[in-house]
């Protein structure tokens, strides 16, 4: 009987959520490529022989605001681009414009500042909808946009402070675009059967800060090697683009396995970040941050088991911490490694964590890390590649928790 029984409850095949802990991201190398034999350095016996302190859990940030009210100050009264451009005008600055069921077959752009669109359960968009004044709130409804482009955007955010809430997008390509905007919040929506990644965050030459993604439901069931959440600052470092402050909270991923899914959580420089309290299982790698400092994945469930192999990687990245995760994986004999770091990442804490059933608890590359007080069992190597890390990486007290089976 595995030591963590009573830390990790399997639910069949969509997945595993696991009774401790609440947090997780991309990769940066190809797979396989921390994986040569002659690099690996094993430290020898399986771990989880004695006891570890009792895990803690630290405060995250505050909740995210609350939703508009329900009042209407025009309602849509023909479901075509024109009647909605009716009423947005109508209800100007701060209105709320109200939407029956129904199709609408066309482009729509949210224009007037402040507006709150509220969309009846079954009103459908089947075009495009553009957001490009500030302050706009988008709530209920459905996206169903006929397009297998995996990088044609059904939502696109082009201002500040918008919000897209109790939507349910089925197909197309990019779900929601974020383009070099700040405090966009994306919360509580249910993303399924794209071709692409379901939320993107682009930094489009100016970044996009402080944006939130928060208690989404994705499933890949039509991608091709798509991450579901992605931030991208800049692909050019050098730039200086950044997104900064990006939290990614509460989210439930299903990547699909093999070459269905990808990165899960991938942000790329985007410094600063919080990922916490997800839940993600498929693809090949389930949280990565390449090119990303100050970095905190906390209180993550993440499910290795299947086609994933890294649970949390660190390309990179420098000052990371790591803390209060639940990482289950395929067994001692598989290839699965619950903390990856390349690319010379600094000083990474990874504490206190919840690790059962993996080949290796970290693959080791740069320096200045520690790695401590980690509730590991049935687990081979404590560390491997050692050779690609510096002189300053300690490792202390990763063993059992204490009064498990």
């Amino acid at each position: 009987m595995p030591r963590f029984s009573r830390y990790v409850v399997p639910l069949g095949l969509a997945g595993v959520l696991l009774a401790a802990g609440v947090v997780l991201g991309w990769s940066a190398l190809p797979p396989g490529s921390m994986r040569d034999p002659a690099l690996a350095s094993p430290s020898g016996d399986i771990l989880g022989a004695t006891a570890t302190p009792a895990r803690t859990r630290e405060p995250g940030p505050a909740p995210s605001s609350d939703p508009p009210s329900n009042g209407c100050d025009a309602e849509v009264a023909e479901l075509t681009a024109e009647g909605v451009r009716a009423a947005v005008q109508s209800a100007g600055p701060n209105g709320t414009v109200c939407f029956p069921a129904g199709d609408i077959d066309g482009p729509l752009e949210a224009s007037v500042e402040g507006q709150v669109w509220r969309l009846d359960r079954d009103t459908v968009l089947r075009q495009r909808l553009r957001i490009d004044a500030p302050r706009v709130t988008i709530v209920g409804g459905r996206v169903e946009i006929a397009s297998d482009d995996p990088w044609a955007d059904s939502v696109v955010i082009l201002a500040d402070d918008a919000r897209i809430e109790g939507v349910t997008f089925r197909g197309g390509g990019l779900g929601v675009s974020v383009r070099g905007h700040d405090r966009t919040a994306i919360v509580g929506n249910d993303f399924a059967d794209l071709a692409g990644t379901s939320i993107a965050v682009w930094g489009d030459g100016r970044g996009a800060d402080d944006v939130i993604v928060e208690n989404n439901r994705i499933v890949q069931t039509r991608t091709r090697q798509a991450s579901p959440i992605i931030s991208r600052g800049t692909e050019q470092l050098e730039d200086g683009v950044r997104n900064t402050g990006l939290v990614v909270r509460g989210n439930d991923i299903d990547q699909g396995d093999g070459e269905i899914g990808w990165y899960g959580i991938e942000l790329k420089a985007s410094p600063g970040a919080l990922i916490e309290a997800n839940d993600v299982r498929g693809g090949s790698v389930l949280v990565s941050v390449p090119d990303s400092d100050d970095v905190t994945v906390r209180g993550n469930r993440l499910d290795l088991r299947g086609s994933p192999y890294w649970a949390v990687e660190l390309p990179n990245s420098h000052r990371s911490t790591v803390i209060d995760n639940v990482i289950v994986g395929d067994g001692l004999d598989g290839r699965d490694t619950a903390f990856s770091m390349n690319s010379g990442s600094q000083h990474a804490t990874i504490r206190q964590n919840v690790v059962e059933a993996v080949r290796t608890l970290v693959d080791l590359s740069g320096d200045h890390h520690l790695v401590s007080d980690n509730c590991v069992t049935d687990v081979r190597l404590e560390f491997d590649h050692r050779s690609s890390a510096g002189d300053d990486v300690r490792f202390e007290r990763n063993a059992g928790c204490a009064g498990t089976p």
